[in-house]
């Protein structure tokens, strides 16, 4: 099992909880409420700890759908109203007053991309 997979299922409990709410998560999102997804210390600490998993991710993601890094990330519904360089700041800068939006986003992007993995 892939690393980021192996840290979105622990984040949210168990495998087994998880898988049977899969079709949920494709359905609802991460913004419905997932369980280890719904508060910012959750989202912000599983984003820090696995950030390098979500970025590896995230940019062959974003290489498969012939787009940057920034422009698949200024596409996500949870960055509406962001610009590019408010997503860099939060993705790079510690201090950023973008950081909790854009990390919360990364630990949703983590979620739900893992969901769709299982929902095929």
């Amino acid at each position: 099992m892939q690393e980021l997979t192996k840290a979105v299922i622990k984040q949210y409990g168990n495998k087994k909880e998880f898988m049977e709410s899969v079709s949920d998560i494709c359905r609802g999102g991460a913004s419905a409420g997932v369980s280890g997804f719904i508060y910012y210390h959750e989202t912000i600490d599983f984003t820090e700890k696995n950030f390098d998993l979500i970025m590896a991710r995230l940019k062959d993601d974003a290489s498969s759908y012939g787009l940057g890094l920034l422009e698949m990330l200024k596409g996500f519904n949870c960055f509406d109203g962001m610009d590019e360089d408010e997503i860099a700041e939060g993705l790079y800068n510690p201090e950023s007053d973008n950081r909790t939006a854009v990390f919360n986003g990364l630990a949703w992007y983590a979620l739900e991309s893992v969901a769709f993995d299982f929902d095929r």
